[in-house]
């Protein structure tokens, strides 16, 4: 429990200082956002009314209590770009709602066909005495983590879309309309992700399985007659997932932070692409709000990996 207790202090901690530098870093970058805003409608007047309206007038300190209040009572403030109507500006808390269902999703799939995928070719490749299959998934693994995610993507289009005819590019259907159409086109950007993380996490466990297959207990168990596949499954994959799960929980964290270059190359209306139009038009409170969104899942997909550790590893209970 004081394991735990310890954990979750430390993660509060960090959203705090990570909000605190989040917000004055907005403060501090040069540009105005209420002539930004206006543009060429721009008067002295409107201005001074903007920035009233905006609470851009306060003391920075003063405007950062009054956010970090209404963040921790769920209101995430409003977004100075995007608008309902003429007269109401759109709230982040439903301006994000609407984004973060795409980009979740799209995480969870991604993953799913790697721990699908990756697991069993590690365990494959690390077992295999054949050096014609050790050789080619060496230059797959290889080859589909050296490729860049735009270019994947774009062969992932090429190969699904225009070729097999298996979907049909840039014809996004919102999980709101059509359901189905929803998830049967999220599963090729899924693809697209998941074959880098399919590539690396079944070299990270190959070679994790190798070098238990080194160790000492391994060898006791041979002397005692133990099959090299019950020495493998019951032995030594325990172990050799250790540093895995680690891996894949950095994997998870940055999929759900949200994969900026596969969205943009499918027109995902997702948390990343959100993220860069949120930058480039300085829209600032969408953009404190997802910087603390991405520390958050970080933060807490870290925290679960250190749980499941603790779990598979006795010696860190013991400690």
């Amino acid at each position: 429990m004081a394991y735990i207790v310890k954990k979750t202090a430390t993660l509060i901690i960090t959203l705090f200082l990570v909000s605190v530098l989040a917000f004055l870093a907005f403060q501090i970058i040069p540009g105005d956002v209420v002539t930004s805003i206006l543009g060429t409608e721009a008067t002295p007047e409107r201005e001074e009314a903007l920035r009233e309206e905006l609470g851009l007038d306060k003391p920075p300190v003063q405007r950062y209590i009054k956010w970090a209040g209404g963040v921790l009572r769920g209101d995430l403030g409003v977004s100075y770009r995007y608008s309902k109507n003429m007269n109401e500006m759109m709230p982040v808390s439903e301006l994000i709602g609407d984004k973060l269902p795409v980009t979740l999703l799209l995480a969870l799939f991604a993953m799913i066909l790697t721990i699908l995928f990756a697991i069993p070719i590690g365990v494959l490749w690390a077992g295999t005495k054949n050096k014609f299959l050790d050789g080619a998934l060496n230059v797959l693994t290889q080859t589909s983590m050296a490729i860049p995610a735009f270019f994947l993507g774009i062969l992932v289009t090429y190969l699904f879309g225009i070729v097999l005819k298996m979907f049909t590019p840039g014809s996004y259907v919102s999980y709101k309309k059509d359901v189905g159409a929803f998830v049967s086109y999220m599963i090729f950007p899924a693809i697209a992700i998941a074959i880098p993380k399919i590539g690396m996490t079944a070299r990270f466990l190959r070679n994790s399985t190798l070098t238990e297959l080194r160790s000492d207990y391994v060898r006791t168990a041979k002397s005692k007659g133990c099959e090299d596949k019950t020495i493998l499954f019951k032995h030594v994959l325990r172990n050799a997932m250790l540093p895995v799960v680690t891996f894949i929980g950095m994997i998870i964290a940055e999929t759900v932070a949200g994969s900026i270059v596969v969205e943009q190359v499918f027109s995902l209306p997702g948390i990343g692409r959100l993220l860069i139009s949120s930058i480039s038009t300085r829209d600032f409170p969408v953009v404190e709000i997802l910087i603390m969104y991405i520390t958050m899942v970080v933060i807490v997909v870290y925290f679960i990996v250190d749980i499941i550790y603790r779990e598979l590893d006795p010696r860190i209970r013991v400690e």
